[in-house]
This record gives C-alpha cells, sequence and structure tokens, in this order.
C-alpha cells in the first residue's frame, strides 16, 4: 500500500504503508479515522445534493514528525511514520 494525501476542498485525504486511512479538517484540526491497518473503520459520512457532513470522532495535531490525536474521552494517541511532510504541503497548498 501506498503513502498518498490529496485535497478534497478544505479536507485532506491521505492513507499509509500500514493500511490506515484518515480524513482531516485541517481549519478545525479535526480528525476522522476511515481504516485502521487496512480494515474499515466506523464511521459516519453524509453526502448528497443537499447536505454534506463528517462526524468527526476526534482532534489532531502535528508536531514535528509525530502525529497527535486527541478523542472526545481525552485519550491521546502518538503516532509517529505517517506522511507528516506531504500533509503539511497538501495543506499549505489548499491555504494558499
Amino acid at each position: 500500500m501506498n503513502q498518498e494525501s490529496f485535497p478534497l476542498g478544505s479536507l485532506i485525504f491521505f492513507s499509509t504503508e500500514t493500511g490506515d486511512a484518515w480524513v482531516l479538517d485541517c481549519e478545525d484540526e479535526l480528525a476522522l479515522c476511515l481504516a485502521k491497518d487496512g480494515e474499515e473503520q466506523s464511521f459516519t459520512i453524509i453526502d448528497t445534493p443537499a447536505q454534506f457532513s463528517i462526524d468527526w470522532n476526534s482532534n489532531y495535531y502535528i508536531v514535528g514528525e509525530k502525529f497527535i490525536i486527541i478523542e472526545p474521552s481525552g485519550k491521546i494517541r502518538t503516532i509517529i511514520g505517517y506522511p507528516i511532510m506531504q500533509i503539511l504541503q497538501t495543506s499549505k497548498t489548499e491555504n494558499e
């Protein structure tokens, strides 16, 4: 599996070599895990002609090479090895 990232409006979708996939809202630092180790996670995205919404399940921060997830329960996870440079470049391109 390849590491990839691409923008869609103000969102960034990215995947990792280990099979993780996320969608990020860079403006509000929101994150939704779509897949973990190649297994689809439970999530809700509504996309109809009248409505588009995502049921975000965490916030995220990038500190150096660390991708930090903060869940609503207060649980904090730090992940190393994600395509941080690609995410930051995609985010920068979107904000220009």
